[in-house]
């Protein structure tokens, strides 16, 4: 599910309506007086829940801060439900009692795991797009320099050496 901006934004409405409904499910299970143990409740959030969390996180990791963050108060809610905790207790504490990372962890430990994985395979497609970058050289420049090079004039390029002598030229 994607826009024409390639917000993410109707991907990450949808998956948290779908993640809600799954909250129902957990809402009746958690039940403190007469609910499932803590682990088993737990078990669910895992796989009823963070699966859905993490599948395509790689892809729409790359939205906005903003966008992401919709999805904290599912992991939130599901993780209170889980715990048996009251509304107003802090979310770190709850990952923590969960022994749970919260979601812009977890997101970028599914992505370094798929970036390593990627890197023993150089026969996959994607090797060659994530890891032969055709501006190697100008990322190599704004390491160095600082700041991101733009151009003044159309006719001139702002840098046209290797990389091992970096420096920009004049404008």
């Amino acid at each position: 599910m994607f826009d024409k901006k390639v917000s993410f934004l109707p991907h990450l409405r949808y998956l948290k309506n779908k993640c809600t409904k799954a909250l129902n499910l957990l809402r009746v299970v958690a039940h403190t007086s007469w609910g499932a143990d803590q682990q088993s409740v737990l078990h669910l959030y895992r796989s009823l829940i963070r699966s859905k969390l993490d599948y395509g996180c790689i892809a729409y990791g790359s939205a906005r801060g903003l966008y992401l963050q919709m999805l904290d108060p599912v992991q939130n809610h599901a993780l209170r439900l889980c715990l048996g905790a009251y509304r107003t207790s802090p979310s770190s504490s709850l990952c923590v009692l969960a022994n749970e990372p919260p979601l812009y962890i977890r997101k970028r430990k599914l992505s370094i795991q798929y970036c390593l994985k990627l890197s023993s395979s150089p026969q996959n497609p994607t090797h060659n797009t994530v890891f032969i970058c055709k501006f190697n050289d100008l990322f190599v420049l704004w390491a160095l320099v600082g700041e991101v090079p733009r151009h003044r004039r159309a006719d001139r390029p702002l840098w046209d050496g290797p990389t091992s002598a970096v420096a920009p030229r004049p404008l």
